[in-house]
Formats: C-alpha cells, structure tokens, sequence
C-alpha cells in the first residue's frame, strides 16, 4: 500500500496537493515565488519569536541574480554573483550550547511538475556547501513544510 507523505512533510507541492479540503491554508497561497518566500519569512519570523529565549535566528534574503537580461547576468557575475546560490541563508544560534549552524533555502513556485523549475545548478551549489561547510539546504514551494523544516532543525540542538 502507498501511503502518500502528510503535506507538511512534502517539501514539492503541485497545484493537484492544494484541492484538498485539508489544505485550506495552502489554498490562500499566490503561486509565484515571491509570496511563497513572503511567507515563509512570516513563518520564520513567529517561530523566532517563539523561540526567542533558546536561539538567535535570522533570515537572510541573497540577491542571487534571478531572472536577468544577459546585460543583467553578466553585471551580477561581476558582483559576485554565484549561479545556483540558494535564495534565502538561515542561521541559527543556540544560546545554551553555543552551536550554530546554516541552513540554504531555495524556494519553487506551485504549479504542475512542468513549471516548478529545479536547476542542477541549483542542487550541486547546496551538495557542495554540505560536503565543505557542512549546512543543510532544502528546496521546497510549501510554506507548511518550511515550517515543519525549521522546528525538525531547531530539535537538533
């Protein structure tokens, strides 16, 4: 029997998840990036506030190009610019041992599995920071399932 994974532990989402009755929350959702980013941010910043006696938490927006002219590209590589770069770098500070870590977001559209776009550019950049600077990443268009991200990091402390 396939038991299909609760939506919360789903990190790719596609609009056939949000007809469900049970996934009214997801249904307020816009499809584009942009909100689901905005949310997110929303999300991190209650949990923040939440855990505000336990760890330090920021949510760091990384200007890693996005859709650019080719004048627009070339302009951004010279900046510095890293093709693939994840969009959103968490960190996470825990008070009592000390420890931190960071954790690579990068967020997806809702769409069919046509339109959510997954670069490879995009999965070696976040390999490569595990395997040298050991932070985790993830991918994911599914506010409901950043949440269930960052609380599953937060237990790790």
């Amino acid at each position: 029997m396939n038991k299909e994974a609760p939506i919360n532990q789903k990190p790719i989402i596609y609009n056939a998840d949000l007809k469900s009755a049970m996934n009214l929350t997801l249904l307020r959702q816009k499809p584009q990036e942009t909100y689901i980013q905005q949310s997110c941010k929303v999300i991190f910043d209650g949990i923040k506030l939440e855990m505000r006696d336990r760890f330090e938490m920021d949510f760091m927006q990384v200007d890693n190009g996005g859709k650019q002219t080719q004048g627009g590209k070339f302009r951004k590589k010279s900046e510095g610019t890293i093709k693939g770069a994840s969009d959103v770098q968490l960190w996470f500070h825990c008070k009592k041992t000390g420890l931190s870590k960071m954790v690579l977001c990068e967020f997806k559209r809702i769409g069919t599995p046509s339109q959510i776009d997954i670069k490879e550019e995009q999965i070696v950049f976040q390999r490569q920071w595990k395997q040298f600077y050991n932070c985790e990443g993830f991918i994911t268009n599914n506010p409901l399932y950043f949440e269930w991200k960052i609380y599953d990091i937060l237990k790790k402390y």
